[in-house]
Formats: structure tokens, C-alpha cells, sequence
């Protein structure tokens, strides 16, 4: 065999191979972005804490579409399957509450343990009108958070199948609220952050970089 007929079977092996390594790595992150979107189980699994908070400055939810203004939601820590949460360069399963997006203010892939704050509509007082244990909990498919909007989430809702909605019941709402503490009444959104991240010190100490970010005063 005449040595470039060699290199030309050799080349054409490698690139056999090459292919079909692309093609088991495509079918892997398939076979992974659908387990993610349609999980077999609910990947929120329990409500460590929760409180209820409410500030007298309203900041922006900027994981919705719509840009709300908060006034009043709730501080939570959610036990959760750190897969949904692993960290990534695409876009990650978005974490659902009622008709609402929850914004997650750490990761939680090592602590399986994620610090999230769930804005809510206001009662007749200025308190969150939102009841936990009639709130559905689930990741949706990967997506970005701001793209989301009140019809994104109505859709969402529909096809998440029972099996990955996790809903708590009043004891567990009961016994959150009181590992929690008191209602929050603060100035403005950096207290509520601030909090956040004594609770990230807490349940997810791998993650004290970000922790100390949060607990160190903006810049005036």
C-alpha cells in the first residue's frame, strides 16, 4: 500500500471516529435536556425555611419578562435535586412557584440546598398574599428566566407532568415558616440580599464567595 493511501485510510478512521463520538456526546446532552425538561420525579423535594418579607423601597423581579415591581414576597430555602441546579454555560431548568418564576440567588449544586426569593401579590395590609401550601413548586425546561413571561408560565404549568410538582402541605408550610422566623419589614432590596446571604452562609457554605458578596454593603 503506497504511503498516502495509508494516511488517506488513517484520516478517514479518525474522522469515523470522530463522528461518532460527536454523535453519543449529541445523544447524551439529548438524552439529558429531555430528562430536564420532562423530569420523572419533583426535583424540589422539601421547604427547609421560609419567611415572609415586605420593603418599603419596591425593586424590580428581573427574572420575569414583565419587569414586576416587588413589594412583598417570601425568603425560602428549598431542598432541591442538584442536577436541576447544576451550573452551566446554556440555559438552566427555570424554577417555578404558582404562577410566578422564582428567582434563585445561588446555584445549590454541592449543598443540594437553594436560597430563593419568591415575589407575591399584597394583601389588604402589605403582607404577601401568596399561601405556600396552595403553591405548586417544579423546574420547567432550560430557558432564561427573563424571557419568561405570564404566558410562558401558564404553558409551563400545563405540561408539567404531577409527578415533577411538588406541593407542600400546611404542616410543612407551618413548620417552614417557623424554622424562618418573623416577617422581614425592610428598606429596600439589598437588605433582603443581605439576608440571603447569611442563609447561602448557612445551608450552602461551598458557595461563601458569593455569601460575602451579598453581605458587604453596596458601594453610595
Amino acid at each position: 500500500m503506497k504511503p498516502r493511501t495509508t494516511w488517506t485510510m488513517l484520516a478517514l478512521c479518525g474522522l469515523a471516529l470522530s463522528l461518532a463520538v460527536a454523535t453519543r456526546l449529541r445523544a447524551a446532552v439529548q438524552a439529558q435536556s429531555a430528562s430536564l425538561d420532562a423530569p420523572p420525579h419533583a426535583a424540589v423535594r422539601e421547604l427547609v425555611s421560609a419567611v415572609p418579607f415586605r420593603v418599603e423601597e419596591p425593586f424590580t423581579h428581573a427574572w420575569r419578562r414583565e419587569r414586576p415591581a416587588v413589594r412583598a414576597g417570601y425568603l425560602l430555602v428549598l431542598a432541591v435535586d442538584p442536577e436541576f441546579v447544576r451550573p452551566r454555560d446554556t440555559p438552566e431548568p427555570v424554577l417555578y412557584a404558582g404562577g410566578q418564576t422564582v428567582e434563585r440567588v445561588n446555584h445549590g449544586f454541592e449543598s443540594a440546598r437553594v436560597v430563593a426569593i419568591l415575589p407575591s401579590e399584597t394583601d389588604a395590609r402589605g403582607d404577601p398574599a401568596l399561601d405556600l401550601a396552595e403553591t405548586p413548586f417544579w423546574f420547567g425546561a432550560p430557558d432564561l428566566p427573563e424571557r419568561i413571561d405570564a404566558a410562558a408560565i401558564r404553558a409551563e404549568s400545563e405540561r408539567a407532568p404531577a409527578s415533577a410538582v411538588r406541593r407542600f402541605s400546611a404542616e410543612e408550610v407551618r413548620a417552614a415558616l417557623k424554622r424562618g422566623g418573623s416577617e422581614l419589614v425592610l428598606a429596600r432590596r439589598e437588605d433582603l440580599e443581605a439576608l440571603a446571604g447569611a442563609l447561602v452562609l448557612e445551608h450552602a457554605p461551598d458557595e461563601r464567595d458569593l455569601a460575602e458578596g451579598l453581605l458587604v454593603p453596596p458601594m453610595k
